[in-house]
C-alpha cells in the first residue's frame, strides 16, 4: 500500500495533467537522495511554465519540510531554470495548495530541529490553489 505522500505526489501529477502540462515523478527524491531531485517537476508549452514542485501532505494542522529538502529544491531548480515552489495537501481535503520557496522563508524555521513549520491555516488563507498559480 502507498504511504500518504507517494499518494499526494499522484494527485499533484494528475492535476498538473489535467491542466496541460508534462509531468515527471521523481523516484528517491528529497531526503531518500544526495542527489537535488524535486517530487515532481512539470511543464508546459503554452505558458513555457517549468516548476519543481517538493509536495507535502498532512492529517494534523501542520506540515514540516526540513531546510535542507528547500534548499535542495532551490539548488535545483536555479541548475534547471524551473520555479521552486512547495505543495501542501491535508487529509479530508482535495485542494492543492502551492506556495513559492520564498514563503518558507517568510513561514517558522525550528533552529533546534532545522525544520519549517507551516500552519494549515496560513497555507489556505495566504497561498494559492494549485489552478490559480498556474493559471495566472
Amino acid at each position: 500500500m502507498a504511504n500518504n505522500g507517494s499518494r499526494a505526489e499522484r494527485q499533484l501529477v494528475h492535476a498538473l495533467e489535467d491542466l496541460g502540462f508534462a509531468v515527471m515523478r521523481a523516484p528517491s527524491s528529497g531526503a531518500g537522495t544526495d542527489s537535488d531531485r524535486p517530487d515532481v517537476l512539470a511543464g508546459r508549452e503554452t505558458t513555457s511554465q517549468v516548476i519543481a514542485f517538493e509536495m507535502k501532505s498532512k492529517k494534523d494542522d501542520y506540515i514540516y519540510i526540513s531546510k535542507e529538502q528547500v534548499d535542495q529544491l532551490k539548488r535545483f531548480s536555479k541548475a534547471f531554470g524551473a520555479k521552486a515552489r512547495i505543495a501542501t495537501r491535508w487529509d479530508g481535503d482535495t485542494t492543492i495548495y502551492v506556495g513559492r520557496v520564498e514563503d518558507m522563508d517568510r513561514s517558522e524555521l525550528r533552529d533546534e530541529e532545522r525544520m519549517y513549520r507551516v500552519k494549515r491555516e496560513d497555507a489556505t488563507d495566504n497561498w494559492e490553489t494549485l489552478e490559480e498559480h498556474v493559471n495566472d
